[in-house]
């Protein structure tokens, strides 16, 4: 929504930065969105380490990816929110033609 609004009015040729806030682009980061799970629920051939990214797969099959926050022996801390989530965003924009 927000990078939308940013091209409203611009004509061609014209160039702009358009910032975008959280809420417009990936929302605020959630807290709620990062969880602590039971290491054994996750193959030991996968070697966790923060900062890596996994895909998990919900209760209800859907597949997301997650970053790894922590690692113990007993329990694997995971970011589910988007990558982007809480960043306010800039765009360069350079606008070349309008189509009819």
């Amino acid at each position: 929504m927000g990078f939308e609004r940013g091209i409203i009015g611009m004509q061609a040729g014209d160039r702009k930065t358009v910032t975008v806030q959280p809420e417009e682009a990936y929302g605020q980061h959630r807290e709620d969105l990062c969880t602590v799970i039971a290491r054994p629920r996750i193959s030991e051939t996968i070697k966790l380490r923060p900062g890596m990214k996994l895909d998990v797969q919900s209760s209800r099959g859907t597949s997301t990816k997650a970053l790894v926050l922590d690692v113990t022996e007993a329990h694997v801390t995971l970011d589910l929110n988007h990558p982007l989530a809480g960043k306010e965003l800039a765009f360069d924009l350079e606008l070349i033609e309008t189509l009819p």
